[in-house]
């Protein structure tokens, strides 16, 4: 992906997702690895998806539920979008 933010850390340029039954599968490109094992969240973890443009940008959001809380979950990757389709709602 060219452009991911979980919580209030940015991944430009080395994360990596990819969608499995299971859930929404993160990992981060070699050079980045330490400290940041892969991460599957569930999908009844993620919330609906939701789109908003900023200039010539458009930026999807979600939220990940972690306990009582939740951390966001932004990206602009309009493959991710299309992928997660079947298990999110994107409004």
């Amino acid at each position: 992906m060219a452009r991911a933010k979980l919580g209030w850390v940015s991944y430009n340029g080395v994360i990596r997702a990819s969608v499995a039954p299971a859930g929404l599968a993160l990992s981060v490109v070699f050079v980045f690895r330490v400290g940041h094992p892969p991460l599957l969240i569930p999908w009844l973890a993620l919330e609906p998806v939701q789109t908003r443009k900023f200039l010539w940008v458009t930026y999807y959001t979600t939220a990940v539920q972690v306990g009582n809380g939740r951390v966001n979950f932004e990206f602009a990757d309009q493959n991710l979008v299309q992928a997660v389709q079947p298990w999110l709602r994107v409004a």
